[in-house]
């Protein structure tokens, strides 16, 4: 079967070429071909999979059966295209809850300035979700600031300029890696620190630039491997003569938050607190007590366990434990180490103990 591809999200891409192995599909890449119609003259293809910037009467000129990977508000029901996406408001929900887990209580984002005529765009489910799941906890999220990919000196000061009116520490979400990134290298050039003063997180977790970002990025995981086997799954089974899903689609979760420099910290007021996450943090792979991290802190075990409770909202036990299942889940996601050497660097001392937590 013959495919035609147009994708420019490289994990979606290498997702797409792997299904597309096991489906023994012959797959083209449509940039290949030329933008006019000529290049695609005498092309008949079996199916499409492209990107949302893709028009459904062009998909339609191609192939009978087509699956956008994107975002289904900007197809109209009458197009009759199913659309694998992001579940938004999940990624929304998620980054409240980053947030949350730090102690921040000042939050706000970075957004995309929707006008009169702007198509739909997939920030708005992100924030909705991520003020409803602030406001379970009591936080209201701040006025946020719009901004698109723009020239550097006006996005400095634009950045600036709102900056100054926040209160700090502030956590930021902001709806793509690579505004995200800049914004680090702004708050650099502001003389603002990253992430004790603004802590910043990005969605999409590409990470070249997450890991190239002034301060490395932390990131929401869409994971777009998934959306893109997913896709490729469905337009097998249309191209086999299946019902189109039609173009709501069931949107797919998001892998997780990946923790990197950029909101690797806690927005707490008790110093001995603040020591004793950090001791916490930085010891996760030896054999801790409660009263190892107290002494840490400078305090009593009793009154460590007390102020633990008021600042955090959790004991000292749970956070340690939260903290190395979240280390245990990086490392599954992100090497190929076996699990017998990621229970000790997570400080499950044996793998019965990793699979009890």
């Amino acid at each position: 079967m013959l495919t035609i591809a147009y994708i420019l999200n490289e994990p979606l891409t290498n997702a797409i070429i792997e299904e597309a192995g096991q489906l023994d599909w012959e797959i083209i890449d449509r940039r290949f071909l030329g933008a006019s119609p000529s290049g695609l003259r005498g092309v008949h293809a079996d199916g499409v999979l492209c990107c949302q910037h893709e028009t459904p009467r062009l998909l339609r000129s191609l192939a009978p059966a087509a699956v956008v990977v994107g975002y289904r508000a900007w197809f109209r029901p009458e197009a009759k295209i199913p659309v694998i996406e992001a579940d938004h408001e999940t990624v929304g929900r998620l980054a409240a809850e980053h947030f949350l887990e730090r102690g921040f209580r000042n939050v706000s984002c970075v957004a995309i300035p929707l006008g009169p005529g702007h198509p739909p765009h997939p920030t708005v489910d992100v924030g909705r979700g991520f003020e409803q799941r602030l406001a379970k906890d009591g936080v209201r999220c701040r006025p946020p600031l719009l901004l698109e990919m723009t020239r550097h000196e006006e996005g400095l000061e634009r950045f600036g300029a709102w900056l100054k009116e926040q209160p700090r520490p502030l956590a930021l979400l902001v709806w793509q890696d690579g505004l995200a990134a800049r914004l680090c290298g702004w708050c650099q050039e502001l003389g603002v620190f990253v992430p004790e003063e603004v802590a910043v997180l990005g969605i999409g977790n590409n990470r070249p630039i997450c890991k190239l970002s002034p301060c490395s990025l932390s990131s929401v995981d869409t994971d777009a491997a998934h959306q893109g086997r997913e896709a490729a799954r469905l337009l097998d089974r249309m191209m086999r003569g299946a019902r189109a899903a039609g173009p709501d689609a069931r949107p797919v979760p998001p892998a997780g938050v990946v923790t990197r420099k950029s909101t690797d910290i806690l927005a707490v007021a008790d110093r001995a607190v603040a020591g004793a996450l950090r001791f916490v943090w930085e010891h996760l792979a030896e054999p801790l007590s409660v009263g190892d991290v107290a002494a840490s802190a400078g305090v009593s075990r009793s009154t460590l366990e007390r102020h633990f409770r008021q600042q955090v909202g959790r004991t000292v036990n749970q956070e340690l434990l939260r903290k190395r299942l979240e280390r245990c889940r990086e490392l599954l996601i992100g090497t190929d180490l076996p699990l017998a050497d990621i229970a000790p660097r997570s400080g499950f001392f044996t793998r019965a103990y990793l699979h009890r937590a």
